[in-house]
């Protein structure tokens, strides 16, 4: 087969099942570090501006401390200078912006029953798919549900 033709071939089932599916308004996703979720911005792309995607990393307060206390040394004064002079030097609104949006995440999660992750989220709890770090997977398992509710 070409090149052209697979290429053909993979793209027109995701166009007919975009058609028959419903395109999500939001999607949250809430992860941690350890299980990221990827191609955000090709699913943006695909669906438009019509959904709002937002990412929530949830460990940013554990990252944030483990950053600060990485191999301090036992002293507790020559420990503590040392986590001093990392906080200065730390990005202050950069930190911020993180921390408030892993408590939002947290409080996503509580809301919305999350028990594991990474979950994508779909239409303000509406839908849930657990474990799959491809967005693009995430929404295709989120169409086809949709259009077997239909059916």
């Amino acid at each position: 087969m070409r090149r052209g033709h697979l290429l053909l071939g993979l793209v027109l089932p995701l166009a007919s099942i975009a058609a028959e599916s419903r395109v999500p308004s939001r999607i949250e996703i809430i992860s941690d570090a350890t299980h990221p979720v990827e191609n955000g911005a090709v699913v943006q792309k695909q669906i438009g501006s019509g959904a709002f995607i937002r990412y929530f990393t949830i460990d940013a307060q554990a990252r944030l401390d483990e950053t600060l206390s990485k191999d301090l040394p036992a002293d507790p004064e020559q420990a503590r200078a040392i986590a001093l002079k990392r906080i200065q030097a730390l990005d202050r609104p950069g930190l911020a912006r993180q921390l408030s949006e892993s408590f939002e995440g947290l409080l996503l999660a509580q809301r919305y029953g999350i028990d594991r992750y990474p979950a994508v989220v779909f239409d303000e709890g509406k839908s849930v798919v657990y474990g799959v770090a491809d967005l693009r997977e995430a929404v295709r398992l989120y169409q086809q549900s949709t259009i077997k509710k239909r059916q």
